[in-house]
C-alpha cells in the first residue's frame, strides 16, 4: 500500500461507522467497470420483493446492534478455526 494509500486508510478509519460505511459503499462502487442493466433491474426487483414483506409483516426485523453484534461473533468464530 502506498503512503497515499495509507495516509487516507487511517483517516477513513477515524470516521464514524455510517460514515465508513457510506465511504466503503462508493468506493466498491468505483470499481464496477460494467453496467449491467439486467442486474440492476433484478436488484431492484428484489428491493420491491422484500419491502412488500416488510409491509405484510410476513418478516420479523431485528435491530442493527443484534445483528452486527452475531455478525461479530460469526466473524470472529471464522477467524478461530
Amino acid at each position: 500500500m502506498t503512503q497515499a494509500a495509507h495516509s487516507i486508510l487511517k483517516s477513513a478509519l477515524s470516521l464514524e461507522e455510517s460514515e465508513r460505511a457510506l465511504l466503503a459503499g462508493v468506493l466498491l462502487e468505483s470499481l464496477e467497470s460494467d453496467h449491467d442493466e439486467g442486474t440492476e433491474q433484478a436488484w431492484l426487483s428484489e428491493v420491491d420483493r422484500r419491502v412488500a414483506e416488510l409491509d405484510a409483516g410476513k418478516v420479523e426485523t431485528l435491530p442493527l446492534e443484534t445483528v452486527m453484534s452475531q455478525l461479530k461473533k460469526n466473524i470472529r468464530g471464522k477467524a478461530n478455526r
